[in-house]
């Protein structure tokens, strides 16, 4: 799948609600973990999941991608299912690892590169988000 800013607004444009648009558009991954790292060795790449996210005022709208590129199933999480959520920097602040934890005691861990050459507003939607998350006083 080609992906760049256009493609990702077209993308989640389905998402949009009358008062509630997706402002907020980024690309993550969720990585292996250790023990499938190291039994997959130089293959643990094919462990890891690739997503779309994108961030509106009420809900997350993650969109996984398959290794090839195209869309699976997307899962809507409103903010008001998320306990909290904690924003790190990750290897040495080229990009930001974001921990959600939800009502239902369930986890989920992105990682976001700032830099895509596909995506040029990465670095400021990234920002955005959490700045979003931030001001809605789950972080």
């Amino acid at each position: 799948m080609k992906l760049n800013d256009e493609i990702m607004k077209e993308t989640f444009s389905r998402f949009d609600e009358e008062n509630d648009p997706v402002l907020y558009r980024i690309y993550g991954v969720i990585t292996a973990t250790v023990s499938k790292m190291l039994l997959l060795g130089i293959l643990s790449a094919i462990a890891h999941q690739y997503f779309l996210v994108g961030f509106s005022k009420t809900r997350m709208v993650m969109i996984r991608l398959d290794i090839l590129g195209k869309q699976k199933e997307p899962a809507v999480i409103y903010y008001k299912y998320i306990q909290n959520v904690q924003i790190t920097s990750w290897m040495f602040g080229i990009g930001k690892k974001i921990y959600f934890k939800l009502t239902d005691g369930s986890k989920i861990r992105f990682k976001f590169n700032k830099t895509n050459v596909m995506l040029k507003k990465q670095k400021e939607n990234l920002t955005a988000v959490c700045d979003l998350l931030s001001a809605i006083s789950l972080v």
